[in-house]
Order: structure tokens, then sequence, then C-alpha cells
């Protein structure tokens, strides 16, 4: 995609793709569409691609994920004390539900 075309998709095509009427609707083929080009570009499947709405809902998806899937193979994560909140957070958490033993 380049900056036109997400000028376009922003000044035009801003309705929620959840809903059913026509700019939502047109929101959900645009968001389908660069769904599958990025997954082409990653070698992956489509439904795999997971948009967020930030870096915080992007982090908290990560790390729960990885403890979900990883978490029989060892409950250890590297990280810092100088992580931003949103890393810090859901690690403390994980380490509350004992699906995390340890961070550095």
């Amino acid at each position: 995609m380049h900056i036109g075309q997400f000028q376009h998709l922003i000044s035009e095509k801003y309705g929620n793709p959840s809903a059913i009427h026509n700019l939502g609707q047109e929101s959900r083929q645009a968001m389908d569409e660069a769904r599958r080009g990025i997954a082409a570009v990653l070698g992956c499947l489509p439904l795999e691609v997971i948009f967020t709405s930030g870096a915080t809902e992007s982090n908290n998806l990560a790390l729960k994920g990885i403890a979900g899937a990883y978490g029989s193979q060892g409950q250890h994560l590297i990280t810092t004390a100088i992580e931003h909140k949103s890393i810090l957070d859901p690690i403390q958490k994980l380490h509350k539900k004992k699906l995390l033993k340890d961070s550095l």
C-alpha cells in the first residue's frame, strides 16, 4: 500500500467495518483486501493478520498470545525494567496468573 491508497482509505473508507451500512461494508472490503495483501507479503494466512487500534493493544495481544502458545515450553520471558507500561503491566498480570515464572 502506498501513501495515496492510505489517504484514500482514511478519508473515504472510514466506516466501522462491523457495521451493515454501505460505508461499513466498504471499509470491511478494504480491510480484507489489505489483510490479504499483507498476508501474501508475510507468507501467512489472512486470518493470521490482526489489526489493532494501537501499541498497547498490540503488546497485550502479543505477550498473552506468546504465554498461551509457548507456556508448556518454559515460562520465561526476557525484558527490561525500563519497558513501556504496556509491556510491564501484562507481564505482571501473567506472573499473577502463574503463566509466567520469571522475566529478566
